[in-house]
């Protein structure tokens, strides 16, 4: 009798102490871009945040990449202080502006 007094104890105990927890992994926060241009400058969003990428000459934003930390922005700059087609193809990492030959 106390032996399975004892068994019934431990059956008990394991189905008490056993239960499932429903744990969720926390939600991975998603970070949102839109590029384009703001009168003549080239800007992006970052989170509804306005951005202007550095250049000298009127631009606009066409595309936008992400590589792990690494942000790269492809566009393309006017002749001069406004944008005008076809413009030299730029592009910009990490907010860095290099011109396409």
């Amino acid at each position: 009798m106390k032996k399975s007094f004892s068994i019934l104890f431990l059956l008990a105990l394991l189905a008490v102490g056993c239960k499932k927890s429903n744990v969720t992994a926390p939600a991975k926060k998603a970070t949102l871009y839109f590029a384009g241009a703001d009168g003549n400058n080239a800007v992006y969003w970052e989170n509804g945040v306005e951005h202007t990428l550095p250049s000298t000459k009127g631009a606009e934003v066409r595309s936008i990449s992400v590589s792990g930390a690494d942000v790269y922005f492809t566009g393309d700059e006017g002749p001069g202080v406004e944008v005008s087609y076809p413009g030299p193809a730029v592009y910009w990492k990490n907010g860095v502006e290099y011109t396409i030959p």
